[in-house]
């Protein structure tokens, strides 16, 4: 059963780092994968801050294979959530379909939707791992 989770997070991370790369068709590809990777390391950095924040002030520490499990489930949500509204912002300027300050108005939007967005994910990973430390006492 742990396999076929593990195997699905690691389908489902892969899958959202292609839609990632597709959200900026009409792009070169040097600079598509440079913006996806930048993308993929901001959100990464971002789903590690997460789960540090909701793992303060419980009396389990999660290390290696946990913690990666939940931050690797974390990441595409950060990924289609987050980071696809910024590859859109980015593909319109790119394509001079907007402009710069219309641009830097959208870009403001979407880090204020994405601070709302980290606030829930820091009460959710919160949620679960407090759930996981009650499983791991009851034992």
């Amino acid at each position: 059963m742990t396999s076929i989770i593990v195997v699905s997070i690691i389908i489902i991370n892969i899958f959202s780092f292609f839609i990632l790369f597709n959200m900026l068709k009409g792009m070169e590809i040097k600079f598509r994968s440079i913006v996806t990777f930048l993308l993929i390391l901001i959100n990464f950095i971002l789903a590690n801050l997460i789960f540090g924040i909701g793992q303060a002030g419980n009396s389990g520490e999660f290390s290696g294979p946990v913690r990666n499990l939940l931050v690797f489930s974390i990441l595409p949500v950060n990924l289609i959530l987050m980071a696809s509204p910024l590859a859109i912002q980015i593909n319109k300027l790119k394509s001079l379909d907007i402009e710069k300050d219309k641009f830097m108005k959208n870009i403001i939007i979407c880090i204020v939707i994405d601070i709302v967005l980290i606030i829930v994910e820091c009460n959710y990973v919160k949620g679960v791992v407090t759930g996981i430390v009650n499983l791991q006492n009851s034992k």
